[in-house]
């Protein structure tokens, strides 16, 4: 599951930080508190160190006619989208719909599985609420690639989300492949904060061509070649692969990534991020459909 050990030399590396002005450490917890949950110490150190926990394992564990339904449900939204709708700019197919728990009751009910409500609390050792969730789509030889970022920039700078006390689960609608466009983190990365000052774009931008300049690249909230060669100095990226129904469990500010899909079926990843309710947003400027205001807990 992790098989790049160095993302260990990240923490030594903190204090060469000052070489590159752009990457200050992170000074709150991965893992908040000692809460018990479905985690056993392994997977939460895993977890705390690198960033990111993929539990393929998990399929076995899921409601499948629960999953059966996310993956019509996904299907559905794609050619039937409505608002919060982003499309790839060379193809016009469907790249991305959000509110996939307000759409989609069965999606809603996946959400709120014991399982990952249970793991969310024990990261982040409190109540939570749903922050945002999304399908992200790739068509079959055209889905387009998504460059190096880390959400947690957006969440910071669009939704006044105080802290990365938040957490990010992706559901393997289908099979994450070598070919399909898969996954690409940078181990260890989740303990960098990349400061952005991006100008609002209220997340609708197809970013996979905008790579002209540093500025550019950060105008948008993604990362600069000068930031990633610094993160992986220290860890190389690893793609995430896994069959159907895989849960992936990671940290908001973790650095990653996607390439196209060039292999001849669509790649479907559901994205939900759960927060904490000591971290309600302040003043948040995007959509309600992008950035909840319903901090009921789950």
């Amino acid at each position: 599951m992790f098989k790049n050990p160095g993302f260990r030399k990240v923490f030594r590396a903190i204090d060469t930080v000052s070489k590159v002005q752009q990457l200050q450490p992170r000074h709150t917890p991965v893992v908040w508190g000692n809460r018990p949950g479905p985690l056993d110490e392994n997977e939460l150190r895993q977890f705390s160190e690198a960033g990111f926990l993929l539990l393929p394992k998990l399929q076995m564990k899921l409601d499948r006619e629960l999953f059966n339904d996310c993956v019509a449900g996904c299907r559905e939204l794609r050619d039937s989208p409505t608002e919060g709708v982003v499309r790839e700019s060379s193809t016009e197919h469907v790249r991305t719909v959000f509110n996939a728990h307000g759409r989609l009751e069965c999606f809603k009910r996946f959400a709120s599985q014991e399982f990952l409500v249970s793991a969310a609390k024990q990261i982040l050792d409190s109540d939570i609420y749903i922050h945002q969730t999304h399908i992200n789509y790739k068509a079959a030889f055209f889905g387009e690639h998504y460059f190096w970022h880390q959400d947690y920039a957006f969440w910071m700078n669009e939704d006044g989300m105080p802290s990365i006390r938040a957490l990010g689960v992706g559901l393997f609608v289908t099979e994450m492949s070598a070919v399909n466009g898969p996954l690409i983190v940078i181990p260890g990365s989740h303990r960098w904060v990349v400061p952005k000052q991006m100008r609002s774009l209220g997340n609708f931008s197809n970013t996979a061509g905008v790579k002209n300049s540093d500025e550019t690249l950060s105008a948008h909230g993604l990362l600069t070649p000068s930031e990633l060669a610094m993160m992986c100095e220290h860890s190389q990226p690893e793609a995430i692969l896994g069959p159907e129904a895989s849960v992936l469990l990671f940290d908001p500010n973790i650095a990653h990534a996607s390439p196209d899909n060039l292999g001849p079926t669509e790649r479907i990843l559901a994205l939900l991020f759960y927060n904490s309710t000591n971290n309600t947003l302040k003043n948040p400027s995007r959509p309600e459909y992008i950035a909840s205001r319903d901090y009921q807990p789950l």
